[in-house]
């Protein structure tokens, strides 16, 4: 890696008086034209109290525009963001501090003006004064629709049944877009022990959309479908799960170590016997994952750079003795940049390849520009795999017909001078694709 593309281009943050953040350059090289140095401004704004009115980042400032501004009430809470995106928002709090409306999706006309024909507007519910004020319900209403409560919450009382499941003050019943979620029971530690989805009848059809009107709820419960997918946890004293069954009737179970990491996995299908997913794992004293044993006896090895702690190497092989044989898998090994951006990935458990007069080694390597962003990527591909585009894949893909024939590919990316990704470049020659 050539350092002179990175040399000279600091990241210089300028303050103003009062110690706020007013601008931050940076300083872009790409690695085609070294030798031209680009300035990136971003800038941003305050009002006398010091809280932020505008901020623009390079593309926009160029021209001259803003890409968010704020409003803000005595308290510094924002009232009103116009963004460049997603238009006009106003959000309002109540006098604790809570969401109580916001006003989405407002536009701008051609003429300037607000448009508020597609405006989403939000109302938060909360319990009463006699209560600790949690909410109650959520509605919304496009402009020109009716409304809408999209979520309701249900909080358990204090009563012995519900404090013998330590649901006293949980919220017990989630009423959402999606359905119904229930929580039957919680463990000491605050973990959900048991859990029930119910989902809206006919939720395939998107005509059919939450509505959860009223106070009965009897009438809300008659609108998800019957019965409902409940998955049940088990855990530790220190609240760490130990099993998992899920609505399927499939159970999961964990084990862990004296530091309280992984130590074994295990999965039981529905009227199946135990199986190991993970045999064995072991790790460094800094908690990485040194060695893992998987239930099939394959075994994965980690390595670690001893200055930076970066992972360095990955192997995953099947070792003497085991039933199918003993064979390197993947080998893989890392190289970084001074900074820990990935340079290099290889694999030296595959063997390097010749196809069409080409060199196919199997690795992968990735170019940064300045600002350390991804602009380009080399490796391989499979020769017969097919061309890629934008347009959407056929019906129908082929199996290649040679699996053993690798190809060199780049792919290259390009950015505006705000780092929006506006194009990816594939190439690769030998292949026409």
């Amino acid at each position: 890696m050539s350092t002179s593309l990175f040399s000279n281009t600091p990241t210089v943050t300028v303050l103003d008086n009062r110690g706020l953040t007013v601008r931050d350059n940076a300083y872009y090289r790409h690695p085609d034209s070294p030798h031209v140095t680009s300035e990136r401004i971003t800038r941003h704004q305050y009002d006398a109290r010091g809280f932020l009115t505008q901020s623009a980042d390079p593309r926009l400032n160029e021209a001259g525009l803003v890409n968010f501004s704020f409003l803000t009430d005595l308290a510094g809470n924002v009232l009103r963001t116009h963004g460049v995106d997603n238009g006009i928002t106003v959000a309002l709090n109540d006098a604790a501090g809570r969401p109580f409306m916001t006003v989405s999706n407002i536009g701008t006309a051609d003429d300037g003006t607000e448009d508020a024909s597609q405006a989403m507007t939000r109302t938060w519910q909360y319990e009463g004064v006699s209560l600790p004020g949690r909410p109650v319900g959520i509605t919304e209403q496009v402009s020109g629709e009716a409304a809408r409560i999209t979520e309701r919450f249900v909080w358990a009382g204090n009563s012995p049944e519900e404090k013998a499941l330590n649901l006293a003050g949980q919220c017990v019943s989630h009423y959402d877009t999606a359905g119904l979620m229930q929580t039957d029971s919680v463990a000491l530690t605050g973990v959900p022990l048991s859990v029930t989805r119910r989902l809206l009848k006919d939720a395939d059809n998107p005509d059919i959309v939450a509505d959860w009107q009223g106070t009965d709820a009897s009438v809300r419960n008659t609108l998800p479908g019957d019965g409902g997918f409940t998955t049940l946890t088990t855990t530790d004293a220190t609240g760490a799960v130990l099993t998992t069954t899920d609505a399927q009737g499939n159970r999961q179970r964990v084990a862990y170590d004296v530091a309280g990491l992984l130590s074994g996995r295990w999965l039981t299908l529905k009227d199946g016997t135990e199986q190991v997913i993970v045999k064995s794992l072991t790790y460094s004293a800094a908690g990485q994952k040194l060695r893992g044993e998987h239930g099939n006896g394959v075994v994965t090895t980690y390595e670690y750079e001893p200055q930076t702690q970066r992972l360095v190497g990955i192997k995953t092989e099947r070792p003497a003795g085991h039933a199918a044989g003993a064979k390197v898998l993947q080998d893989l090994r890392y190289e970084y940049d001074p900074v820990g951006n990935v340079l290099k990935i290889s694999n030296d458990a595959e063997e390097t390849r010749f196809w069409r007069n080409q060199k196919v080694v199997p690795e992968n390597r990735y170019t940064c520009d300045s600002l350390y962003r991804l602009v380009s990527a080399t490796g391989r591909e499979m020769a017969n795999a097919g061309r890629q585009g934008c347009n959407l894949p056929s019906a129908t893909i082929p199996l290649p017909a040679d699996s053993s024939a690798y190809t060199n590919y780049t792919r290259t990316y390009t950015y505006d001078s705000a780092g929006n990704l506006t194009q990816i470049s594939h190439s690769a020659p030998a292949t026409g694709n």
